[in-house]
Protein backbone atom coordinates (compact mmCIF):
# COMPACT_ATOMS: atom_id res chain seq x y z
CA UNK A 1 0.00 0.00 0.00
CA UNK A 2 1.03 3.27 -1.11
CA UNK A 3 -0.01 6.16 1.03
CA UNK A 4 -1.40 9.16 -0.63
CA UNK A 5 0.71 12.55 -0.48
CA UNK A 6 0.18 14.50 2.15
CA UNK A 7 -2.51 17.44 1.58
CA UNK A 8 -0.62 21.09 1.43
CA UNK A 9 -0.81 23.54 4.10
CA UNK A 10 -0.20 27.19 3.90
CA UNK A 11 0.10 29.97 6.77
CA UNK A 12 -1.20 33.54 7.19
CA UNK A 13 -0.22 35.89 10.00
CA UNK A 14 -1.32 39.07 11.04
CA UNK A 15 2.05 40.69 11.10
CA UNK A 16 5.03 39.84 9.52
CA UNK A 17 6.84 42.65 11.29
CA UNK A 18 6.19 43.32 15.14
CA UNK A 19 8.04 44.59 17.92
CA UNK A 20 8.85 42.22 21.12
CA UNK A 21 5.96 41.42 23.69
CA UNK A 22 3.39 41.70 20.80
CA UNK A 23 0.77 39.21 20.27
CA UNK A 24 0.77 37.61 16.93
CA UNK A 25 -2.04 35.56 15.49
CA UNK A 26 -1.26 32.34 13.18
CA UNK A 27 -3.53 31.13 11.10
CA UNK A 28 -3.16 27.43 9.32
CA UNK A 29 -5.33 26.57 6.54
CA UNK A 30 -5.89 23.33 6.02
CA UNK A 31 -7.76 21.41 3.14
CA UNK A 32 -10.62 18.52 4.73
CA UNK A 33 -9.62 15.87 4.01
CA UNK A 34 -10.16 12.52 5.93
CA UNK A 35 -6.02 11.39 6.45
CA UNK A 36 -5.98 14.63 8.51
CA UNK A 37 -5.20 14.06 11.93
CA UNK A 38 -3.30 17.36 13.37
CA UNK A 39 -2.58 20.70 13.12
CA UNK A 40 -0.16 22.63 14.89
CA UNK A 41 0.99 26.17 14.60
CA UNK A 42 4.54 26.83 15.88
CA UNK A 43 6.86 29.64 17.03
CA UNK A 44 10.37 27.68 17.02
CA UNK A 45 12.35 28.01 20.10
CA UNK A 46 9.71 29.64 21.56
CA UNK A 47 5.77 27.80 21.91
CA UNK A 48 3.85 25.87 20.13
CA UNK A 49 -0.06 25.33 19.99
CA UNK A 50 -2.01 22.16 18.51
CA UNK A 51 -5.22 21.25 17.80
CA UNK A 52 -6.56 18.10 16.56
CA UNK A 53 -8.31 17.25 13.55
CA UNK A 54 -11.21 14.77 12.47
CA UNK A 55 -10.61 14.07 8.65
CA UNK A 56 -13.47 15.29 6.48
CA UNK A 57 -15.65 16.06 10.12
CA UNK A 58 -12.64 18.95 10.98
CA UNK A 59 -15.24 21.63 11.98
CA UNK A 60 -12.87 24.69 10.00
CA UNK A 61 -10.21 24.77 7.28
CA UNK A 62 -8.74 28.27 8.90
CA UNK A 63 -7.03 27.15 12.78
CA UNK A 64 -6.32 30.30 14.05
CA UNK A 65 -3.81 30.34 17.18
CA UNK A 66 -3.04 34.03 19.25
CA UNK A 67 0.73 33.99 20.60
CA UNK A 68 1.04 36.64 23.39
CA UNK A 69 4.61 38.32 23.96
CA UNK A 70 6.76 37.10 21.13
CA UNK A 71 9.97 37.50 22.39
CA UNK A 72 12.39 39.03 19.94
CA UNK A 73 14.81 35.81 19.28
CA UNK A 74 11.52 34.29 17.57
CA UNK A 75 12.08 34.48 13.68
CA UNK A 76 9.21 32.43 12.03
CA UNK A 77 6.26 31.14 12.26
CA UNK A 78 5.17 27.24 11.42
CA UNK A 79 2.65 25.66 10.34
CA UNK A 80 2.52 21.88 10.59
CA UNK A 81 0.09 19.32 9.12
CA UNK A 82 -0.05 15.69 10.30
CA UNK A 83 -1.80 13.05 8.70
CA UNK A 84 -3.06 9.34 9.78
CA UNK A 85 0.08 8.17 8.41
CA UNK A 86 2.54 10.29 11.17
CA UNK A 87 3.71 11.97 7.68
CA UNK A 88 4.04 16.09 7.70
CA UNK A 89 3.81 19.05 5.46
CA UNK A 90 5.02 22.18 6.64
CA UNK A 91 4.32 25.83 5.55
CA UNK A 92 6.34 28.58 7.02
CA UNK A 93 6.45 32.61 7.34
CA UNK A 94 10.03 34.59 8.51
CA UNK A 95 9.38 37.35 10.96
CA UNK A 96 10.98 40.00 11.86
CA UNK A 97 10.62 40.84 15.76
CA UNK A 98 12.26 43.93 17.11
CA UNK A 99 13.91 44.25 19.90
CA UNK A 100 13.50 47.07 22.70
CA UNK A 101 16.57 49.80 22.20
Amino acid sequence: FIAPPVRPISIRVDKTVLYAGQDIVVTCVVPRHEDNRKVEALLPGFTASEKQLNGNDADAIWNNFTFKHVPSDVDQAVCQLTDKYGRHANAVQTLQVIAPQ
